[in-house]
């Protein structure tokens, strides 16, 4: 048999067996922080970003008049509370229109002036027997 012992076994291989271990454990301890470190800042990062952003930003301004002759256009139906109904009290035709459907109008306001031949004829036969009545009873 011979007397050689096996590696490790020796003072020598039992340190270098120890020095492996203990490399590989500085090596495992290294590769975890590591992985460890990067995820702790990345966490403490997200935690500070959610707080910064979790408080509102408002803007304030302060009001200022307008121009008092600016005119705001808006669309939308204006109904009246009562309506009056225009009848027409002769016939005729329309000989001038002063307003359109919709205008504003005063009071008093003429709308249109309608040319009736049939009126004016009926009033001037009524002059022409004002004036026969007026002249009987001069006659009388």
């Amino acid at each position: 048999m011979s007397t050689e012992r096996p590696l490790h076994d020796s003072p020598r291989g039992r340190s270098r067996a120890l020095l492996f271990l203990i490399l590989g454990l500085l090596a495992a301890v290294g590769l975890a922080v590591a992985g460890i470190v990067p995820r702790v800042r990345a966490e403490n990062k997200l935690a500070r970003d959610t707080v910064e952003r979790s408080i509102p930003i408002v803007e304030v301004t302060e009001p200022k008049r307008g121009a008092p002759a600016e005119e705001i256009v808006l669309q939308g139906n204006v109904q009246a509370f009562a309506d009056a109904p225009i009848y027409a009290r002769t016939s005729g035709y329309v000989r001038r229109w002063s307003a359109d459907l919709g205008a504003r109008v005063a009071k008093g306001q003429v709308l249109a002036e309608i040319d009736s031949p049939e009126v004016d004829q009926q009033l001037e036969q009524a002059r022409a027997d004002v004036a026969t009545a007026t002249a009987n009873l001069n006659l009388a």
